[in-house]
């Protein structure tokens, strides 16, 4: 068997993954599902972390069905711009939203921002930080359009499927073949906060852990339709055995696909601070 190694390391340019976004907008709000009392505490802990006053201008960069934007302007109560490349992911976002909602959605590309300087007190961005191949490069973009004093939230919330049954079989046999899964996502956190902790930025950060219940046909249907990204990578050959893998297993064990799981989800903030005209 041949052997490969594998890193989930798949980077985009914002704009050149457009049709990926558009694609995974079918599917986007329950495969990426964050439960609700996760948000909700997620969002009043940030507020008590967070100085927001009156006339404070808040941006999602990224802000994909609203999963975050949403319930964070309504509980503000206070207008929020959503921003992102797809616009089939925004119409899904615009069907969630009222009339009584605060917030604004454009379509835009994130390496490109169409905002003035010091427009906003509050950059807001939600996986997206991993699909860039230079998150500096948006780091620099994005500075300018803070106020000073203002503040840079990086959210990754989510839902961590590779605990549940389905995902460990799967991913045990890929394991086989020297598939290794190392989340982008973390090496990006610590090099952020490296980069604006050494430029003068403010830094606090927060875990908050809940849970998702989820059935087993669910979680066999993401693995079979390949719906994160980093599975669009593994060769066509090497998810079939897999999957074929996952079958056999589910038939040898005799497994009910209707069982729910309990699969643990987790918030991790980051909020840095602007304390000076440094980048």
């Amino acid at each position: 068997m041949s052997v490969f190694r594998f890193t989930a390391n798949l980077v985009f340019l914002m704009g050149s993954c457009n049709s990926c976004f558009d694609w995974a907008s079918s599917f986007y709000d329950y495969s990426r599902a964050i439960p609700e009392k996760l948000m909700i505490k997620t969002i009043e802990t940030l507020l008590k972390k967070v100085k927001i006053h009156s006339d404070s201008k808040i941006l999602e960069i990224g802000v994909g069905t609203g999963r975050v934007a949403i319930p964070l302007s309504r509980k503000l109560k206070k207008d929020t711009i959503g921003m992102d490349i797809s616009e089939k992911m925004l119409q899904n976002c615009r069907k969630k939203t009222i009339s009584t909602d605060y917030l604004q959605l454009i379509v835009a590309d994130g390496l490109f921002l169409p905002f003035s300087q010091n427009q906003f007190d509050i950059v807001l961005t939600c996986h997206v930080l991993h699909l860039l191949p230079n998150v500096f490069q948006f780091i620099e973009k994005m500075v300018p359009i803070l106020v000073q004093q203002g503040y840079f939230i990086n959210l990754e919330a989510y839902v961590n499927y590779h605990q549940t049954p389905p995902f460990e079989i799967y991913y045990g046999k890929l394991a086989e073949a020297g598939f290794h899964h190392n989340p982008r996502g973390d090496l990006v956190r610590r090099s952020l906060i490296i980069y604006l902790t050494k430029r003068g930025w403010n830094h606090i950060q927060y875990k908050i852990e809940s849970e998702r219940e989820i059935s087993l046909n669910d979680l066999v249907r993401f693995i079979r339709d390949r719906v994160f990204s980093h599975q669009r990578a593994i060769s066509d050959d090497f998810h079939q055995r897999s999957l074929k893998h996952l079958y056999n297993e589910i038939e040898k064990n005799n497994l009910d696909l209707s069982k729910k799981v309990l699969a643990p989800a987790t918030s991790r903030c980051n909020i840095f601070q602007r304390s000076n005209d440094k980048a």
